[in-house]
């Protein structure tokens, strides 16, 4: 059987300006799939936060709001690049 999942990358990481992603895989069961994106989110978050050497995670004010946009764009390219590399596909 197959199981449609729509996921809303932007609702799950707390950001709504993210598009809606459709995926689908062949027999997968919601809580595979639960296990799956979370450990996709774990590792694009560890890819994709926005570093400043010396001061540590930097604050959203700014010119250093454009960065935080394109550290939140990278996070949800790297979880659904994972996501499709686990078999999902749009």
């Amino acid at each position: 059987m197959k199981y449609l999942i729509c996921i809303a990358l932007a609702l799950l990481t707390g950001c709504a300006t993210q598009p809606k992603v459709l995926l689908t895989k062949e027999g997968v069961t919601t809580q595979s799939f639960t296990k799956d994106l979370l450990e996709c989110e774990y590792e694009a978050k560890k890819h994709s936060q926005v570093h400043s050497p010396g001061t540590g995670y930097r604050s959203a004010v700014g010119p250093e709001l454009e960065s935080l946009l394109q550290s939140n764009q990278r996070f949800h390219e790297l979880t659904l690049m994972c996501m499709k590399a686990r078999g999902y596909t749009e």
